[in-house]
């Protein structure tokens, strides 16, 4: 339902493009930036995918949460090298609480992508917060060309 929070248990997705990708000197991929949660200048919120929103088996889930960004807004290809990190909600919340103050995350769905969420009150220039979340929370990542 539009406006709903998203609990504390269930899991948000992010789109991660290849220059928010943390790579070594060889382009292996190691992780995720903290610039990947970073806000445009001007967004409101930061714009995430619920995962729980879809049927099936954790990873049934996380597949089917990568297809719904792929056909959205983003029109990204099975081929674009890309990546998808995936946070726990309550974690999450919980490291932006002992650093920054309380984030909101909302289920506001579009046309092209039910599954839409928002993080609202994230802050925008809190680099220390962003790298914490890239590497300590919202850590799991799932490269683009590994999901069929």
């Amino acid at each position: 339902m539009r406006g709903e929070r998203i609990p504390d248990s269930d899991h948000i997705a992010r789109h991660v493009p290849w220059s928010k990708l943390r790579k070594d000197e060889d382009d292996n991929v190691l992780g995720v930036l903290g610039e990947a949660f970073r806000r445009r200048e001007g967004e409101g919120a930061l714009s995430v995918n619920w995962v729980e929103y879809f049927e099936g088996e954790p990873g049934q889930q996380r597949i089917a949460a990568v297809h719904c960004m792929r056909g959205s807004a983003l029109n990204v290809r099975p081929n674009s090298k890309c990546g998808y990190a995936f946070g726990n909600v309550g974690q999450i919340s919980d490291v932006c609480r002992e650093r920054s103050g309380r984030i909101r995350v909302i289920h506001e769905p579009e046309d092209s992508n039910e599954s839409h969420a928002e993080v609202r009150r994230l802050p925008r220039d809190n680099d220390g917060l962003l790298d914490l979340l890239a590497s300590d929370v919202w850590s799991s990542l799932l490269m683009n060309e590994d999901v069929p």
